[in-house]
């Protein structure tokens, strides 16, 4: 079975077992969020060279992440739907690169106690591009889009603030038909309103 096969069997399966948890739950909560992460992880993008000899490497599964998103808690399960900004960049004063994309992600979490669930879900990228400016024009890519499984752990702090450590899987084909590894490990912090 492909990837995508599987990834769509996943989120299928992963929304039918959330709406039958749903009907057999009487009390759900909503709660808008919030979240901000660091991710490492990926092939070599491309790389900044410096007029002092140090280079900025950029890698397809690094660095800062935020999103806002939507939750629904329910008695021992929860289900999420995130949109976020992906980004790093290499600045200088003659010129940039900057590695861009933008998350969807389709998340459900188990809860083992109070203050811990784990889950996972989906990860969806419609483009990740790398932009140049400066000395750096030119040196602009498109990666095309990437779908893939995520797998986390988060600890609630409280109700309303949580800390969660993170797996997810990116990969991409360049136009050469070049397969980029964008797989990372993230550490993100997410608010929940009430």
């Amino acid at each position: 079975m492909s990837t995508k096969k599987l990834v769509s069997a996943a989120a299928a399966a992963m929304l039918l077992g959330m709406t039958g948890v749903a009907h057999a739950q009487s009390e759900v909560t909503y709660h808008p969020l919030i979240g901000l992460g660091l991710t490492v992880g990926g092939d070599k993008v491309d790389e900044a060279r410096y007029t002092d000899g140090t280079t900025a490497k950029i890698t397809a599964g690094s660095l800062a992440q935020i999103y806002l998103g939507f939750e629904a808690r329910f008695e021992l399960m929860t289900a999420q739907i995130n949109v976020g900004y992906h980004f790093q960049r290499a600045n200088a004063t003659n010129g940039s690169l900057s590695y861009e994309r933008y998350p969807v992600e389709l998340l459900a979490h188990y809860k083992l106690t109070p203050q811990w669930r784990i889950g996972g879900g989906v990860r969806r990228i419609s483009e990740a591009k790398l932009n140049g400016s400066g000395v750096a024009s030119g040196r602009d890519l498109k990666l095309g889009a990437s779908t893939g499984p995520v797998l986390e752990a988060e600890y609630l702090f409280s109700p309303n603030s949580g800390l969660k450590a993170r797996v997810a899987k990116d990969s991409y084909t360049l136009s050469t038909g070049k397969e980029v590894d964008g797989s990372h490990f993230g550490v993100m912090w997410t608010y929940y309103f009430n």
